[in-house]
C-alpha cells in the first residue's frame, strides 16, 4: 500500500517523464504546495484559544462588552481553530488534467504554474479564504 500523498506521487510521476523543464517545474511546485499544506494543517490542529475579551461596536468605535451581550463578539489573540479541508484525489486529478496537453493518451506537457494556481484557488475556496 502506498501511503505517499497524491501530490507527491504526481510530482514523482512528472519527474519520471522525459525530463521536460515544464514537468520539473510542475513537480517542484507540487512539492512546495504539499509542504505548505502540511504546515497549514499543523497550525490548524493546535488547540482552540479562548477569547481574551468581548467587544461591541458603537457609533464611532468599539467598547468592552459583557460575554452574554447579544451584540458583542469575541476577540482572540489568534484566530480560532478551523478544520483544514484538503483536495480529494478526484479534484487533484481534474486540476492536472485541465493543465496537461494529451497526445493519444500520453501526457506530454503540463503547465506547472497553472496547476499551482488552480490548487491554491481550490484550497482557498474550500477553506473559506
Amino acid at each position: 500500500m502506498n501511503t505517499k500523498p497524491e501530490a507527491l506521487r504526481l510530482a514523482d510521476a512528472l519527474e519520471d517523464t522525459d525530463g521536460a523543464q515544464d514537468h520539473d517545474q510542475a513537480a517542484a511546485e507540487l512539492r512546495r504546495l504539499h509542504e505548505e499544506n502540511q504546515a497549514l494543517r499543523h497550525a490548524l490542529s493546535q488547540p482552540e484559544k479562548e477569547p481574551v475579551c468581548f467587544l461591541r461596536e458603537t457609533a464611532w468605535s468599539y467598547e468592552i462588552a459583557h460575554w452574554d451581550d447579544p451584540k458583542g463578539f469575541p476577540v482572540y489573540t489568534a484566530p480560532p481553530k478551523r478544520e483544514w479541508v484538503g483536495l480529494t484525489d478526484e479534484e487533484i486529478e481534474k486540476i492536472v488534467d485541465l493543465n496537461t496537453e494529451d497526445d493519444y493518451g500520453y501526457d506530454i506537457w503540463c503547465n506547472g504554474r497553472a496547476v499551482a494556481r488552480d490548487v491554491e484557488a481550490k484550497l482557498k475556496e474550500k477553506n473559506g479564504g
